[in-house]
């Protein structure tokens, strides 16, 4: 159950769960403040627990916010591995392609709306994840002795990618944003849950055969999230 509230200057969102033990503070992508507690918690201490941090959750609000994508020229984006400055003209058709470190991005208003640059950067991003993974799978998934599965890229923001009980690999459009390195490890990792669905010490065992440095690849996928958020 979801419920909204205020306390000083920090609105937020509060989600109950019986299977919570602690109060735990979360700001989300938007910079907006996430709560979740255990389902008896009074409101009062929930509140209270949010002043006592309020200064880390003010200065973590600010910087997500600062980061937020505004769609509009000089805009930058993580794009395969690297970062690429965005720039928004007016034409005749609607357009977008990345070339020297340039997002350029064409609509047919004069306005240039933010909502509709916005549009044509997943475009963009989705086409070419789908481009980029169709030429590692096939590499990857005869090293692994596997068949090529059917996988889909979404607009998600929560996983880079998951593997399905059914062996349908999901990336998201937000893979764009990694160099070749950090999705050859993702295509790795989903097309090795069709050998172990589970991350159990055989599981890691295979992405370490594979791909030494894997670990070492992991983490740099924690230090990228924040950066690929495509808001």
């Amino acid at each position: 159950m979801k419920t909204a509230g205020k306390v000083a200057q920090i609105p937020y969102t509060l989600t109950r769960r019986r299977s919570s033990k602690n109060i735990v503070l979360r700001v989300n992508d938007l910079g907006q403040v996430e709560v979740s507690a255990p389902f008896l918690t009074p409101k009062a201490m929930i509140e209270e627990f949010i002043l006592a941090n309020e200064e880390k959750l003010l200065a973590r609000m600010a910087e997500r916010r600062e980061r937020h994508h505004h769609y509009t020229d000089g805009d930058r984006f993580l794009y395969e591995g690297r970062y690429t400055e965005l720039s928004v003209v007016h034409g005749s058709t609607y357009h977008i392609t990345e070339q020297d470190g340039i997002l350029r991005a064409t609509t047919i208003e004069e306005e240039r709306p933010p909502e509709v640059v916005a549009a044509l950067v997943r475009w963009l991003y989705k086409k070419r994840t789908r481009q980029r993974v169709q030429a590692m799978l096939p590499d990857w998934a005869m090293k692994l002795n596997v068949a090529t599965p059917p996988f889909s890229v979404r607009d998600s923001r929560k996983r880079w990618a998951s593997c399905s009980s059914k062996g349908r690999l999901n990336f998201s459009l937000r893979c764009q944003a990694l160099d070749d390195e950090q999705l050859s490890y993702l295509v790795l990792h989903e097309l090795s849950h069709l050998i172990h669905f589970d991350h159990s010490p055989d599981f890691h065992a295979l992405l370490q055969q594979h791909m030494p440095s894997y670990k070492k690849v992991q983490r740099s996928l924690a230090a990228v999230q924040e950066e690929s958020q495509l808001i």
